[in-house]
């Protein structure tokens, strides 16, 4: 509209501009208005321009508007769809107020639709249960603005809790419903992956089938404690424990049977020892436990409690048959420790085939170097 209007005007100027440059009369009066009237076309083909560039710029505004509204939506639907939880909070430290949540960070929290909204003047501080772990997210965040798979315990407002990964970052202008400095954080719900990983953890360590330490783990853990007794100038001890004629018992009563003769035999270890000692299977039918601190005669005492335990036992066949397993112990102490672990094993070994030589189910000692 505005171009067409100017360009009406500019017409009519150069009409006049021509009617004056024709006329025969040339005085000076007459040059100045054809001077005048050039000048006004200038001006108007200036504000015709002009007229031009507000066009474009408008059009240019509204493109930029509706490029802007898209981004909006679209940022909306991943925040409101996304399966991590987001929010925006008011602050950028642990007493920051929630100024937005999504509906994930609501169902990782067990907050149901008719709970007052979750943004509602609660800080972010009450979402860690480890007053440890929240002020080591805040201080991680101040000293460099941004955070990346913290690992968290987050407390639900049931008491419950669950494992989660926090990223954040720190926004300037604190967005647009707050004034000052902001954040927004991204909570991830690891609490499965975690139990999958603390599981394959416990699968390496541990035997599959009595769920004592496996070989591999008792040895780690065995030079770790040695070192330290030793450190300490106290005594340690090993016991070596093998069940008798189990070769026997898989034979008569299936393997099945002697599956569960282990199972047992593994828990009368586990119950017969103290919480600091290490019990653990090396595999087939023969054990092993370490003793950190015990002399000669706490260590025979351990060995004889697990020697009449087990005779005592019954175990029953799924035929209803019942039988009793005996088991022959070899036990080697070492004063202060000074054995390495495998002299101290092939000691204890050394005493078990001397209990095994001497009738079977007994214990036997070794006390002196091999």
């Amino acid at each position: 509209m505005a171009n067409d209007v100017f360009f009406r005007e500019e017409n009519f100027l150069r009409k006049a501009q021509h009617d004056l440059l024709i006329r025969q009369e040339g005085s000076a009066a007459q040059g100045i208005r054809a001077e005048l009237v050039q000048e006004y076309a200038r001006l108007f083909r200036h504000a015709r321009r002009m007229a031009g560039m507000g066009d474009r710029m408008q059009r240019t505004l509204n493109d930029l508007n509706h490029r802007l509204a898209a981004s909006e939506e679209r940022y909306r639907g991943i925040f409101e769809n996304v399966v991590e939880g987001i929010f925006r909070a008011r602050g950028a430290a642990a007493d920051a107020v929630l100024v937005e949540a999504n509906p994930a960070l609501d169902s990782m929290l067990g907050r149901t639709a008719d709970m007052a909204p979750l943004a509602e003047g609660m800080r972010v501080g009450a979402l860690f249960a480890s007053p440890a772990e929240r002020e080591g997210f805040a201080q991680r965040l101040a000293e460099t603005g941004r955070v990346r798979g913290f690992p968290a315990e987050i407390l639900r407002p049931d008491g419950t809790r669950f494992w989660a990964e926090l990223s954040a970052s720190i926004l300037p202008e604190g967005g647009a419903d707050a004034e000052g400095p902001g954040m927004v954080v991204v909570v991830a719900d690891v609490t499965e992956r975690r139990r999958m990983m603390e599981e394959i953890y416990r699968l390496a360590r541990t035997d599959s089938l009595t769920g004592l330490w496996n070989r591999g783990y008792f040895m780690d853990m065995a030079q770790r404690e040695l070192a330290r007794v030793r450190r300490e100038r106290q005594p340690a001890s090993i016991i070596m424990v093998d069940a008798d004629h189990f070769k026997r018992v898989n034979d008569t009563h299936g393997h099945q049977v002697g599956d569960e003769a282990l199972r047992c035999l593994a828990r009368v270890l586990s119950d017969s020892v103290r919480e600091a000692d290490l019990p653990a299977r090396l595999g087939g039918e023969e054990f092993v436990v370490l003793l950190p601190g015990a002399e000669r005669a706490a260590a025979t005492a351990v060995a004889e409690r697990i020697r009449s335990t087990i005779r005592e036992t019954c175990l029953r066949c799924p035929s209803g048959d019942c039988f009793c397993l005996t088991v022959s112990l070899g036990v080697a102490i070492s004063p202060c420790a000074q054995d390495s672990l495998e002299h101290l094993i092939r000691r204890a070994d050394a005493a078990l085939y001397a209990a095994k030589n001497a009738g079977r189910n007994r214990v036997e000692l070794c006390e002196g170097a091999a």
